[in-house]
């Protein structure tokens, strides 16, 4: 398992936000905090926290923190070199989602978003909050399965290794390497599990 440096969210003050730009695959924005407005292919649409907006591949876009304090939120990028696949304006079709979290697929403790049901979108995720002593039984998948954990701590096995992350921390299992997670804290614990795939594979290994 390998384990990076604190790296946060995209955290924007009043009025901040990037310049028009595209990228050659969709971009995901997990909204946690704030009001932002997007404008994708020339519409401008709201999401606030809870949200999930999309910017579809070739299509213009940017973002802007437009209310009075933070925005936070995380932007994935489904590609190996986020800025190499940059790309200069152009045209492009125009299909902006905002999805709200009640509406994705959900059990006690996460929500389920999975690519494939939103175009042809490659990569899925968990947006979990896991309760003290909860969370997974060992498993593992055909890819690397990556936790940015936001608030709290996890405890991760991978493999014969066991390590904890910390909010603002990054944790990757490497694919077909058995790992679960568990919270061993005392209190909440928020991450994003990214899998990058259209849906989510899953081999359990045990209940």
């Amino acid at each position: 398992m390998h384990s990076r440096t604190p790296r946060h969210p995209t955290d924007a003050p009043p009025g901040a936000g990037p310049g028009l730009h595209q990228h050659r695959y969709a971009e995901i924005f997990v909204v946690e905090e704030g009001n932002v407005t997007f404008e994708v292919g020339g519409e401008a649409i709201e999401a606030t926290a809870g949200d999930i907006a999309i910017a579809p591949a070739g299509v213009p876009h940017k973002f802007i923190n437009a209310g009075g304090e933070r925005s936070r939120h995380v932007d994935i990028h489904p590609s190996a070199r986020m800025n190499g696949d940059t790309m200069a304006i152009g045209k492009g079709p125009s299909a902006v989602r905002v999805i709200e979290r009640k509406d994705l697929s959900h059990s006690a403790s996460a929500c389920r978003f999975e690519g494939e049901e939103s175009g042809e979108i490659p990569v899925s995720f968990f947006w979990a909050d896991t309760l003290p002593g909860m969370g997974t039984g060992l498993h593992c998948h055909p890819y690397s399965e990556v936790f940015v954990v936001l608030e709290g701590a996890v405890i991760l096995t991978v493999g014969d290794e066991t390590l904890e992350a910390t909010a603002g921390q990054i944790a990757i299992a490497p694919a077909e390497v058995p790992h679960r997670f568990v919270n061993g804290g005392t209190a909440l614990s928020r991450h994003l599990d990214i899998h990058p795939s259209p849906r989510v594979i899953t081999r359990w290994l045990e209940k």
